[in-house]
């Protein structure tokens, strides 16, 4: 018989509308109820799994990393071409890509572990390491094994002869390149180079070795490809020299044949002496035609005024000639002279005619001096025709050569342009020479060490606090995660509402388990029944009362007399139940009776003391008479036929004429009958009894009672046509019970109305 409690019931009679009740979909304060409930299991998992976690964390063996970084060159080499090597530049991706692969190449890393001779290092090598067996090998157990057990179980050292140098070196560098990290910023020419060991100053030095054998190995490649240039450059310098003295030889060659002489290099390209002199010429001839234009035309207007030769003077050629325009100054005075004597003297006058013959003279020779400067022009005019034929003559023949110069031309020009290529790729490949061998003076790697790697005081593994974080939140995962399995294997019922759900009976109410303390003191002292009567306002005795009204008043017109107690499974209660419940009416002044059915496993004597000589199993069996199987409950004055004699054949003494007998001539004498019956899917004997009660009781035990089997009770009772009023929910935690979402019991808020509580 399971102690407990009991309480008022959650809710009323019958079950709740469900929009009181029920909520659409999971709410969070289901959520954080199932956690809570289970918050033992929960921080006993998390605390478990995070010390545990703790635990493997320190065990592990600490590493430490150090970092060296290099900014590497974004120039690329170019050894022939210096414009090309020095003035462009390249993407800084493609670059930093490049370098990376180069600083995590199997060859840099073969040459750090030559340098370092990381082959003896049992840290990489583990063929190196010391050889240590298996638990199972040093306990000798793998010596009683079978023979062909023996050959997998058993531990062997390594044996590097099975591997040639290259394999062994191939994993020696494997080990290594796990250790080894190479990265870069996408944003600049940074590369960082980070080495982990268990030993703080090999990390370090293996670290600076890699940067060091990197800039080592820039200086070797520029070295060699400086050295492979010059050697593929000599060949070529003498060949392309000969080809510069070739072309050269064939351009002079060509001008000599051709009588072709370049003016200096000031004058303008293909500016050759002919075509200078050809310039000139024209530039005389054209002169000497304007000079015998203006002689013709001169000559011209002369024969004009010759025709009318006091018009003679006005002509350009004779007034300017110096003879003439002293004479014209002359004869003009003369004529002045003479007007004036003519007005003093008149025309007779001696001084007049000698003044008119000296007119008369001058005039003379003005013309004269006009016929000279006619005869003058003549002569210029036939020279201005004789230079011009003179030149034209020359032209015509400067021409002729010009021409011939003009068909060589082209061919001229393009022995002159293979001359200048030949010389520019000569003079190109001077420059890359003298760049090859001397490599700007020194040899120099396409970067530098901006920050050696330095020994760490604190090992970079494991990271203790981010380890932690991640072992508590998998902690609190896993933990969650179990709570809420167990929570989905929990298949019993939690609260009164889902028992009305599940079997569509109302619960007519519920006892409360009594705290751990309180229960070992209640086994220690007095049954749980007795402990109800000596605190009978207490919340355990309203509740059974609360129940009691609930019977009774399940048929107001025929209120039930002899009700049946049962259950699904042993353990629920019942027994317990039906005692208080029997106890109490008789408390309350009703004649009660209380019948022990369980003929199989009898209980009524823990609880009920002295117990009359023959019980139930005897009437039935017609050994005893009524009387002397009736006892009386002395606390509470309660009747009770409890069992002596277990019996085989309770179904069938149960369902005997007389078990009716007895039921028909105590239920007159009582205002109560309770029965107390075994489990209902155990064995069939309460089923028997359907003829006899008014009402049956289910107990259901909180968290305890498997759903389908509470189903398959009422399934069973139903088919049996008992009559079914309701359950009573038996043994609730208190302080779970709100945690799945029905809340606090009307206990919590109603202590002051119970004495005892």
């Amino acid at each position: 018989m399971t102690l407990q409690l009991s309480a008022p019931p959650l809710m009323p009679l019958g079950r709740q509308p469900a929009d009181e009740t029920e909520a659409d979909g999971i709410s969070l304060g289901q959520v954080f109820g199932v956690l809570w409930r289970r918050r033992v299991l929960l921080l006993s998992a998390i605390i478990g799994i995070t010390l545990g976690g703790f635990l493997v964390v320190k065990s592990l063996t600490p590493a430490f990393t150090s970092t060296a970084i290099v900014v590497v060159s974004a120039r690329p080499d170019n050894i022939v071409n210096l414009e090309d090597a020095s003035l462009q530049t390249a993407e800084s991706d493609g670059i930093i890509r490049s370098e990376v692969d180069a600083l995590t190449s199997r060859t840099l890393v073969d040459r750090v572990i030559d340098r370092e001779n990381l082959m003896d290092d049992p840290e990489f090598n583990i063929y190196a390491r010391p050889f240590r067996p298996n638990l199972l090998t040093r306990l000798g157990v793998v010596d009683y094994l079978p023979a062909v057990l023996q050959h997998y179980v058993r531990s062997k050292p390594l044996d590097p002869s099975r591997l040639t140098p290259a394999q062994l070196k191939y994993n020696v560098a494997t080990m290594v390149m796990k250790a080894y990290d190479v990265s870069s910023d996408a944003k600049t020419y940074s590369v960082k180079v980070s080495f982990t060991s268990i030993d703080a100053e090999k990390a370090a030095r293996i670290a600076n070795a890699f940067v060091e054998e990197y800039m080592k190995t820039q200086v070797d490649d520029r070295i060699a490809a400086s050295d492979k240039a010059a050697a593929w450059l000599n060949p070529k310098l003498a060949e392309l020299s000969k080809k510069v003295a070739d072309t050269s030889q064939a351009v002079e060659d060509f001008r000599a044949q051709h009588h072709i002489i370049n003016l200096p290099a000031a004058q303008p390209e293909g500016n050759t002496l002919a075509l200078q002199e050809v310039q000139n010429l024209a530039q005389d001839l054209s002169t000497a035609r304007t000079t015998r234009a203006n002689a013709e035309a001169a000559e011209r207007e002369m024969q004009q005024l010759l025709k009318d030769p006091g018009n003679a003077l006005s002509a350009p050629v004779v007034a300017q000639a110096p003879v003439v325009e002293n004479v014209r100054i002359q004869e003009v005075t003369e004529a002045a002279h003479l007007a004036e004597l003519r007005g003093t003297y008149g025309e007779k006058h001696h001084l007049v005619q000698e003044a008119e013959a000296s007119l008369k003279k001058l005039r003379e020779r003005l013309k004269q001096e006009v016929r000279r400067a006619t005869q003058q022009l003549d002569v210029q005019m036939h020279q201005a025709e004789s230079t011009e034929a003179r030149l034209q003559a020359q032209m015509n023949k400067l021409t002729a050569r010009r021409n011939g110069e003009n068909s060589a031309m082209p061919r001229l020009a393009q022995l002159e342009a293979d001359a200048a290529s030949a010389v520019t790729i000569y003079n190109t490949f001077v420059q890359g020479y003298y760049r090859a061998i001397t490599q700007d003076g020194v040899p120099m790697p396409k970067g530098r060490i901006v920050q050696r790697a330095d020994v760490s005081d604190a090992p970079s593994f494991p990271n203790v606090p981010a380890f932690m974080a991640v072992i508590f939140l998998v902690a609190v995962i896993v933990a969650v995660g179990t709570v809420y399995g167990m929570e989905a294997r929990d298949k019993t019922f939690r609260s009164a509402r889902a028992l009305e759900e599940a079997v569509q009976v109302p619960v007519l109410g519920l006892t409360l388990l009594a705290p751990g303390r309180l229960r070992r003191l209640m086994h220690r002292h007095a049954p749980v029944s007795q402990q109800l009567l000596a605190k009978p306002t207490s919340a355990m005795s309203e509740a059974v009362r609360l129940v009691r009204t609930a019977i009774a008043t399940s048929d107001t017109q025929h209120p039930p007399k002899v009700v049946m107690v049962t259950s699904a499974v042993p353990g629920e209660g019942k027994t317990s139940f039906a005692l208080m419940l029997a106890r109490l009416s008789a408390l309350a002044g009703k004649r009660v009776l209380v019948i022990e059915a369980e003929m199989r496993k009898p209980t009524f004597g823990v609880e009920l003391n002295p117990l009359p000589e023959r019980g139930l199993t005897e009437f039935l069996v017609g050994r005893a008479s009524l009387d002397e199987i009736i006892g009386v409950d002395k606390a509470s004055g309660a009747h009770f036929i409890a069992v002596r004699k277990r019996s085989r054949f309770a179904s069938e003494l149960l369902a005997s004429p007389q078990m009716k007998r007895l039921m028909d001539e105590v239920t007159p004498k009582y205002d109560l009958v309770v029965v107390d019956t075994p489990p209902v899917t155990i064995v069939a004997d309460a089923l028997e009894l359907g003829y006899a009660i008014d009402a049956a009781v289910l107990v259901v035990k909180w968290g305890g009672t498997p759903r389908h089997l509470v189903a398959q009770a009422v399934r069973l009772l139903r088919a049996a046509r008992m009559p079914l009023i309701g359950t009573v929910m038996s043994q609730v935690d208190a302080e779970r019970y709100g945690s799945y979402g029905e809340g606090a019991l009307p206990y919590d808020y109603a202590k002051t109305y119970y004495a005892g509580s």
